[in-house]
């Protein structure tokens, strides 16, 4: 049975002894340091649950500590200890990010009280600030790491839905910003399980093919149906379907999507008898929708009527508070799965992370961290184990454009810098396709276009 760890920082002994006592009677394990300094060195190579500082020690002060604890390690809370009646001090910790303190000499169950809390709702719950009641309530929710106010503001809207299962959901945004994880999360605070959830990729199955996918078929419907199928209608039974990459789906089904959600019922392919849809309908695309309507790539009807509940998942370059919560949360997860032991991310890395764009979002994250610990072995992540180019900075006078891509009419220019060892016909390939798709605000289309190839071929490249 995991025991959580608490870092005690102080620099009396006996108060250190006395907390610690306290902790192993509420069920904890504790760690010790004599001031800020020591404190680091313990975390780089011990994991803590929550640190526990008092403010005002030699070396390095309460504060200092705070700060280069929510840089380096974001996601552990921090419980600031502050003389009685020094409220100004506990106020000042606050501010710098502490997620709560206490006034010396504490109350042992109210100090007890404030770790169990802490301890209980990791994450986004601390960062959340006044909205934590509106999430509060469900857990679900609670897995979703960020302290960004506009991807807070979203979890906050999604969380309005969870208790109207009829109502149909459209998930906006780029590739890779987390839609399928967020329409998971609304499934599980529904009430739902991992086996009554079916993700459906329209771009992934053939057209001709979907139909069957979605809605079943009978014995004898057309060559090869051998047997009677049951659809994804079916099996999300008492759950939701999720319609991922529903801007490419063919507009003859389309239309029978539509008539589906309508009425509430469908027929198996060269069936008679109509079922009926007994699931949530959610859908995901990372197009404008309103675009291929007036483009007549999209049914103007269907855009309507699965534009109930729309939510728009903001990219991770418009939520640079969450690069440092995320890419530890990362090292943290694939950390486990290796063999030798890698002491955190440098503050350099961490410095080129937080500076990166992020064209791939949390997934282009989440790939370079589990590569990073790789590469790191029995050190820090340091730069030279980010799959991140270093962009030349450069100025497109005509658009205004400042990027390491950009084009007009007649000229693009493309800056490309990597480590030697990088270097590779896939990353140059990945980098052209990400600054291209930048640089076309995520339209594939267009970026598709740009590069004369057609969409899906950009898009099964992007996914190499």
């Amino acid at each position: 049975m995991h025991l959580p760890t608490i870092l005690i920082v102080d620099d009396a002994q006996h108060e250190i002894f006395l907390l610690a006592g306290h902790l192993e009677e509420w069920g904890y394990r504790s760690l010790s340091a004599c001031n800020g300094v020591a404190a680091l060195d313990v975390l780089r190579n011990c994991a803590a649950d929550l640190i526990v500082s008092d403010q005002e020690m030699d070396g390095m002060n309460g504060i200092e500590l705070l700060q280069r604890v929510k840089h380096l390690y974001p996601l552990i809370p921090f419980i600031m200890l502050t003389a009685y009646g020094n409220a100004s001090r506990a106020v000042a910790a606050m501010k710098r990010g502490a997620d709560d303190y206490v006034s010396k000499p504490y109350v042992p169950d109210e100090f007890h009280a404030k770790i169990a809390r802490l301890l209980k709702y990791p994450g986004v719950l601390r960062c959340r600030g006044n909205r934590q009641d509106d999430l509060e309530a469900l857990p679900a929710f609670q897995e979703i790491i960020t302290a960004s106010p506009n991807m807070i503001s979203v979890l906050t809207i999604a969380a309005k839905v969870v208790k109207s299962p009829d109502t149909t959901i459209l998930i906006f945004g780029e590739s890779g910003t987390g839609k399928g994880r967020l329409s998971r999360t609304i499934h599980r605070a529904s009430g739902g399980s991992d086996n009554n959830f079916v993700h459906v990729s329209c771009a992934a199955i053939p057209a001709q093919l979907l139909e069957s996918e979605l809605f079943g078929h009978v014995k004898g419907a057309f060559t090869g149906a051998v047997r009677d199928k049951t659809g994804k209608f079916d099996s999300a039974r008492g759950g939701t379907l999720l319609l991922d990459e529903i801007d490419t789906m063919p507009l003859e089904l389309q239309a029978k999507l539509l008539r589906a959600l309508q009425e509430r019922t469908y027929e198996p392919v060269g069936g008679h008898t109509r079922n009926t849809v007994a699931c949530r309908i959610m859908c995901a695309t990372n197009q404008e929708l309103r675009a291929l309507v007036h483009a007549g790539q999209f049914r103007e009807d269907l855009y309507y009527r699965i534009n109930v509940f729309p939510i728009t998942v903001p990219p991770l370059r418009d939520r640079k508070s969450d690069i440092p919560l995320l890419a530890n949360h990362f090292f943290e997860h694939f950390h486990t799965n290796v063999t030798h032991s890698t002491f955190g991310i440098s503050q350099e890395a961490m410095e080129n992370l937080c500076q990166h764009h992020w064209p791939g979002n949390v997934r282009e994250l989440e790939n370079c961290m589990e590569r990073a610990v790789i590469l790191a072995e029995e050190s820090q992540v340091r730069p030279q184990h980010l799959t991140i180019p270093k962009f030349s900075q450069t100025r497109n006078d005509e658009s205004g454009l400042e990027s390491g891509f950009w084009y007009d009419e007649a000229r693009i220019r493309l800056a490309f810098e990597c480590n030697r060892e990088q270097f590779s016909l896939e990353s140059l390939t990945n980098h052209v396709l990400h600054s291209v798709l930048d640089a076309c605000g995520g339209n594939i289309s267009q970026a598709a276009a740009m590069l004369g190839i057609n969409r899906k071929m950009f898009y099964r490249r992007k996914l190499l």
